[in-house]
């Protein structure tokens, strides 16, 4: 408020001025044209209207920046809760990875921009057991933990996302056969030597199965991803725990601990 006084001031200060100064010059040049007391009527009319006039314009001025500010404020924050749903709806709630949807979209986009790249479908042996034992809430902890195990293991430019109850799907952007053996086998152990347990006193070893497919020239994400699925069945075949990647031979890595009882 201090402010718009002070602004509302130097607007009469300036109209009164203007009014003086012309009213001055006018009786300079010629006195009898100009009435008597002409120079305080230019002093008084001015002000009386301009500050007023003055004060009500600067007052809206004042609450004009206010509610521009405050909308400004409300489309920052639309924007950010904007980006927070946009961000949300990529992500799978319960393990923080990417959902399904958006790893199918990003995969299309890669196949677009890199030459080639190997696909993984990871899935969580014996996972049922694990909720029919200990419950859901367990079941979830386990989830997490091998969500995290393989979010370690990637690279800043791969893929990783949870696309079903307890399977995932991992994408290695532009690595060899050999770099993608390699990969499985530390996942395969990073995943088994998780602690976990589901109930006190209780450690259960989480282990998981990987099928791979070499992303082929021309061909769509769908066969890459029927392909990798097809080997994740052999990999369960030949005792789980272990790899299919390029050929029908499974890469079995026996690295079972015995499980202690509850």
């Amino acid at each position: 408020m201090k402010q718009v006084f002070l602004n509302t001031l130097i607007i009469t200060l300036v109209a009164s001025g203007t009014a003086i100064a012309i009213t001055w010059i006018m009786m300079l040049m010629d006195a009898d044209v100009l009435p008597q007391g002409a120079l305080w009527v230019a002093m008084v009319v001015p002000a009386s209207i301009a500050f007023p006039t003055g004060f009500l314009f600067e007052a809206q001025k004042r609450e004009l920046l206010k509610a521009h500010s405050a909308l400004a404020n409300a489309h920052s924050e639309l924007s950010m809760a904007h980006d927070a749903v946009v961000e949300r709806s990529r992500h799978d709630f319960l393990t923080g990875l990417f959902n399904r949807e958006h790893f199918f979209r990003c995969m299309r986009k890669r196949r677009r921009d890199s030459s080639f790249g190997t696909l993984m479908v990871v899935d969580a042996d014996r996972f049922k057991l694990v909720n029919d034992t200990w419950g859901h809430a367990a079941g979830d902890e386990a989830l997490k933990l091998i969500a995290a195990t393989l979010k370690q293991n990637i690279r800043e430019e791969d893929l990783v996302a949870r696309i079903g109850g307890e399977e995932f799907a991992i994408y290695l952007d532009q690595v060899s056969t050999q770099e993608a053996h390699i990969f499985t086998k530390k996942l395969l152990e990073g995943v088994s030597e998780v602690d976990f347990y589901p109930d006190e006193g209780v450690s259960h070893q989480l282990t998981v199965s990987i099928g791979g497919a070499d992303l082929r020239a021309g061909e769509g994400v769908s066969e890459a991803m029927a392909r990798a699925d097809s080997r994740l069945y052999e990999a369960k075949n030949s005792g789980r725990n272990c790899s299919v990647l390029f050929d029908t031979d499974a890469s079995v890595t026996d690295i079972r601990r015995p499980a202690s009882a509850g």
